[in-house]
């Protein structure tokens, strides 16, 4: 609770990997009740995103993806922002359990592919709750935001956050992203492959060995595993 009330205190200014929302993102709420961001056209056409009929659903789903599409970042969500700066600390009283479960939903139903996030709800002392809503970098990207309809062929937008701002991908760089995640998949693939051999070779070789594990992320994370960690016999 200090933490939120400290970003009002010193004037915390949103930008590259910060993001201030006063109020949920839910469907009954206006863009501007939901503190949207700027939006910055890419490509030839000069178009901007997030124009008249753009869903607040939607607007959750560009929040979350630009993070993801780019170096990740932290969305707190109960924070007016004047100018991009924090200016007041405001919890809102809707059951935080639902909330989350709610914009879990919407944001499945309007990405692709769906990126990973991680919610920590802060109570307030008053009354309600904060949300701070952490988003990764991906290495599924680049992720789209659609309409949320299926069963037809749906537009895909590609937000990328710039400075405290979001910038939309155009083709030739939406193209790149998706060759960079093909390379990386085949490459993980092969680490998996060796990891798999390598733990095959260990059972051949070792007397009374009976089970071999290895683990081959498919993310960066932030924690270390070593050969501190083994297991008892039983």
């Amino acid at each position: 609770m200090r933490s939120i009330n400290g970003l009002v205190t010193q004037q915390a200014r949103e930008g590259e990997q910060l993001d201030f929302k006063l109020k949920p993102h839910l469907p009954a709420m206006s863009r501007q009740e939901s503190g949207s961001n700027r939006d910055i056209a890419s490509g030839p056409t000069g178009q901007r995103h997030g124009h008249t009929g753009w869903k607040p659903e939607q607007e959750w789903a560009k929040d979350v993806c630009q993070f993801a599409n780019h170096r990740g970042g932290l969305l707190l969500i109960g924070i007016r922002d004047a100018d991009d700066v924090a200016v007041a600390a405001r919890p809102f009283p809707d059951d935080p359990a639902a909330l989350e479960q709610r914009l879990r939903v919407v944001l499945g139903n309007y990405s692709a592919p769906t990126p990973r996030i991680d919610v920590i709800i802060v109570p307030s002392a008053a009354g309600g709750s904060y949300m701070a809503v952490v988003v990764p970098p991906s290495e599924l990207g680049p992720h789209a935001v659609t309409d949320g309809t299926s069963g037809r062929r749906r537009p895909l937008h590609f937000p990328v956050r710039h400075g405290a701002d979001t910038r939309w991908m155009d083709e030739a760089e939406v193209a790149d992203r998706y060759r960079r995640r093909s390379l990386a998949r085949y490459g993980h693939e092969i680490a998996l492959k060796e990891a798999v051999e390598a733990g095959a070779d260990q059972l051949r070789l070792a007397s009374g060995l009976w089970l071999y594990v290895a683990t081959n992320p498919e993310a960066p994370a932030g924690a270390r595993l070593d050969g501190g960690v083994c297991c008892t016999d039983r």
